[in-house]
């Protein structure tokens, strides 16, 4: 069976890429705090790994793919337990190994109409669900609760700032 890591699960990206290695009929691994690892554990196929209890080397797991959304010093313990012939793509940072059995790679969007309308029909299918919305009107005034918002860690739902 093979082992995807993502890091991230319950980020826009993290959250996204765990659908859709789910439906590839691997067995996903993601990371998440621990307020967020119950919810993950709830979907098909997952095991939800809580990064602030839990080094990813205890696990006993190699991975065939591992996605890094974070970087720093989680890309370095990610490379760790890569198996050989495994791939490692970070969106954040360059990865610096020695080991010449894995690709590591550091990769950015590039976008398409086609990806594009792929994934929107992936929602409007029930591919991909997308968390709950909010929108909050935004005035200079009150432009601090924005902040209060992304900053309270609330990765169950997405928030739209409106400036009014």
């Amino acid at each position: 069976l093979i082992k995807r890591l993502i890091h991230g699960g319950m980020g826009n990206v993290g959250r996204i890429a765990v659908q859709l290695a789910q439906n590839t009929g691997a067995h996903v691994y993601t990371t998440a705090s621990t307020a967020n690892v119950a919810k993950l554990n709830k979907l098909a196929d997952i095991t939800a790994i809580d990064y602030t209890t839990t080094e990813l080397d205890t696990l006993g797991v190699e991975f065939d793919l591992i996605l890094d959304t974070i970087g720093g010093e989680t890309l370095a313990k990610s490379l760790a337990v890569l198996k050989t012939g495994g791939k490692l793509v970070s969106i954040v940072d360059e990865p610096e190994t020695t080991r010449t059995d894995i690709t590591a790679t550091q990769e950015f969007l590039t976008s398409s109409g086609t990806d594009l309308e792929a994934l929107l029909n992936m929602i409007v299918n029930g591919v991909l669900m997308l968390p709950p919305m909010e929108v909050v009107p935004m005035t200079l005034a009150n432009v601090r609760v924005g902040h209060e918002l992304v900053g309270a860690g609330r990765y169950d739902r997405k928030y739209v700032l409106v400036y009014e």
